[in-house]
């Protein structure tokens, strides 16, 4: 369920960004240590399914992408989403 929910929420947000002009390439999904390898275990069919390249990041990872700190909005079965 967790897998549908962090899909669909791409899936929108990648919808909100294309319909402002953008075109995003990549997306970087941030979550809580103890959930990271629930989502990198379905990475390469969470990939396929948004269309776009996929970067895991725990929220605690000292060398995460994170250019605009989307990483401090995580939560519990909520991972913060970043688009570029």
């Amino acid at each position: 369920e967790a897998i549908e929910k962090l899909v669909s929420d791409i899936l929108n947000i990648t919808r909100i960004v294309k319909s402002r002009g953008d075109n995003p390439k990549k997306v970087y999904v941030y979550v809580l240590p103890k959930e990271l390898d629930i989502y990198k275990s379905e990475k390469d069919s969470i990939g396929l399914r948004v269309g776009l390249d996929l970067h895991f990041y725990s929220v605690n990872d000292k060398n995460k992408y994170n250019p605009h700190n989307k990483s401090k909005s995580a939560k519990p079965g909520k991972p913060a989403i970043y688009l570029e």
